[in-house]
């Protein structure tokens, strides 16, 4: 078995890799966090079965993020 993965792919890019690769991506990765859900994306990747790879899932280390009390409290 063969998997594709993309990186960084604007949606209509995306759409057009999905129509016309012979062997279709498994996952995306982009940037995602809870400052930038990627919530367009998310619904595209729902309907194709892909994944979404998350990188800077923690907002490029933003304090405001990082402090966020739900987080603490997970942690």
């Amino acid at each position: 078995m063969k998997a594709i993965g993309l990186s960084n792919f604007p949606d209509e890019l995306l759409q057009e890799a999905i129509d016309t690769m012979e062997i279709k991506p498994q996952v995306v990765q982009v940037e995602a966090h809870p400052y930038y859900p990627q919530t367009k994306l998310k619904e595209i990747l729902s309907q194709t079965g892909m994944a979404l790879m998350a990188w800077y899932p923690l907002g490029h280390g933003d304090k405001n993020l990082m402090e966020e009390r739900l987080f603490s409290k997970l942690g």
